[in-house]
């Protein structure tokens, strides 16, 4: 059976790929190719085929030929042209058909726009340094850049210089001349961050002396902010740090984008997030702002959402900004901590919990301020929210835990349930522990009260010591043989909100108090599927947790607790 024959049978039985992969398995291509030359006129799918041999063989006229006749569907030429293109060795060849392609009025406007989309593949144009910038500058000597997307194909592709040039020529100063919904934009931001940059620096210049226009500017380019940020973060850092020091000083406010990615920004630029806020907080020392399109006097924001990689130079370096050249030292002190420590996810992980020792305490209270005068500051300045921002440090929260306890005792009379509230962040010891039960015992009869109380008693043991968690471990679980099972499920349903010290080093001493404390919630006569999913979901948490524990022993203990408590 002759080739066409097998080929045109292949039309009936095979696939396209089947006759695809016919073709090209052929030693003599010359009958096969002359049958596709005759029946392309009229077959798509042939000309879809002499297409590919064409490039398999690199027969470049036959492709040149498609392209080039107008009688041929459009796609089809469109795409003899770029296999052409992919095909040449010269940029100046390529360069030349081209512009004559692109000036050819009778070529269709979609043919235009293929043969220039994926010039950038080209091996032999990427090597090139001038190729894209000669050809955009050629086609715009008589096309507008933004014909067939022209400058979106080719601009992106040109070094920083030239487009610099180019933008020039087309009299594109500024970033406000910019189409945001042409591709050219689209492009820009995603090949070339550094030139919407440098356009937006331009209209900067060109607003300093309309003010209102300056101070609004940085509010309605939210969506170009956040795209450059992931491109050049950096930079564009450093823009908003020369666009905030030449705002009015009671005008400079936490740009809405940053606010936005505030996590981001200071796990990409420190060193330049330090320097922002070092700006924003010099007005009114105590408070800072976020910009907002809504109000023209910003809006306040308690927290800085510091990332997980910032270190402790940095968290050093950020706190004395602002508490010295920020002058918040007098009487704000307490509410550095506040925007620091905010950010804090309340589970931190053992390896972070060190972190915040050693800047927090080691370095900050005991070395930069001293223990005694930060101590006196915390009494004057701090309050109830104190307490569980410092709720890892009884030393620190013992004191304002008296301190507030005793203001309030002095307006109003305190009830049982409030001093359980405050007992919990005093450092614990057998007089504090005979206190907690002595309570316990005053508001025991309210189921709800007992929900709470176990709780504040476990968390007070957990910001000692070990040693007062495994005395307070031993005595819920005696009590808890006599409890209702909705306290219980509460107290188990608790567990993993604790920090990783918690759960990561005391809980590997304490694991039978704890599985005592499981047995008897799934013993319990009113035990449903609700109480094993709690204690299903704190075994998965545990494995979790203790994936990248630096102890293997602990880790292996953990880990076969949690198992075992899964398959309960």
């Amino acid at each position: 059976m002759s080739s066409i024959n097998q080929y045109e049978l292949l039309k009936i039985n095979g696939s396209w790929k089947d006759r695809l992969k016919y073709i090209l398995s052929l030693t003599d291509k010359n009958d096969i190719e002359k049958h596709l030359k005759e029946s392309s006129k009229s077959s798509y799918g042939d000309l879809k085929m002499l297409i590919s041999l064409s490039l398999s063989t690199k027969n470049e006229k036959n492709l040149f030929d498609i392209f080039k006749n107008n009688s041929l569907p459009t796609q089809q030429r469109a795409s003899a042209g770029q296999r052409w293109i992919l095909l040449q060795k010269d940029p100046k060849q390529i360069q030349n058909i081209i512009v004559e392609s692109i000036n050819d009025k009778s070529l269709p406007r979609y043919l235009k726009h293929q043969i220039l989309k994926d010039l950038h593949r080209i091996d032999c144009l990427k090597k090139s340094s001038s190729f894209f910038y000669d050809l955009a500058c050629h086609l715009t000597e008589s096309n507008n850049h933004d014909q067939y997307n022209i400058d979106a194909y080719l601009v992106p592709y040109c070094k920083y210089d030239q487009i610099i040039d180019l933008l020039s020529r087309w009299s594109l100063k500024r970033f406000e001349q910019i189409n945001l919904s042409s591709a050219f934009y689209f492009k820009l931001i995603r090949y070339q961050p550094l030139i919407i940059i440098h356009l937006m620096k331009a209209d900067l210049n060109e607003y300093k002396n309309d003010y209102e226009k300056f101070s609004n500017y940085f509010n309605k380019k939210y969506k170009t902010f956040e795209l450059i940020s992931k491109k050049e973060p950096k930079t564009l850092m450093n823009l908003t740090i020369e666009y905030l020091n030449q705002l009015e000083k009671h005008k400079r406010f936490l740009p809405y984008f940053i606010h936005c990615n505030s996590t981001y920004f200071f796990e990409k630029c420190p060193e330049e997030m330090i320097q922002i806020i070092t700006i924003i907080a010099s007005n009114q020392p105590g408070q800072m702002k976020y910009a907002s399109s809504w109000s023209n006097d910003g809006y306040d924001f308690s927290s800085l959402q510091i990332s997980r990689s910032f270190s402790i130079e940095n968290y050093v370096r950020l706190f004395l900004v602002l508490y010295d050249t920020c002058k918040w030292s007098s009487n704000y002190t307490i509410g550095i901590f506040q925007y620091i420590l905010q950010s804090s996810e309340q589970s931190l992980s053992l390896y972070r919990l060190k972190k915040e020792k050693k800047w927090l305490v080691d370095i900050i209270i005991e070395k930069h301020i001293g223990k005694e005068l930060f101590l006196k500051k915390l009494l004057k300045e701090g309050n109830e929210e104190n307490l569980r921002l410092f709720q890892m440090y009884p030393e620190f929260t013992t004191p304002l835990s008296i301190h507030i306890l005793s203001q309030f005792e002095r307006d109003r009379a305190v009830d049982d349930k409030e001093r359980l509230s405050f007992l919990r962040y005093q450092l614990m010891t057998q007089e504090i522990f005979d206190k907690f039960l002595s309570l316990f015992k005053k508001t025991g009869s309210d189921v709800n009260q007992r929900i709470i109380n176990y709780p504040l008693l476990l968390e007070c043991a957990i910001s000692t010591n070990e040693q007062y968690v495994k005395k307070v471990l031993e005595w819920i679980e005696k009590r808890f043989t006599n409890e209702q099972l909705n306290v219980i499920e509460s107290f188990l349903s608790k567990l993993s909100s604790y920090n990783m010290r918690f759960n990561l080093e005391y809980l590997p001493n304490n694991i039978n108090s704890i599985q005592t404390i499981i047995d008897i919630a799934i013993n319990h006569l009113q035990q449903s599927s609700y109480t094993l999913k709690i204690i299903l979901n704190y075994g998965i948490f545990l494995l979790r947790s203790v994936e990248h524990h630096p102890n293997k022993q602990r880790k292996e203990i953990i880990q076969q607790f949690a198992k075992k408590i899964i398959k309960q």
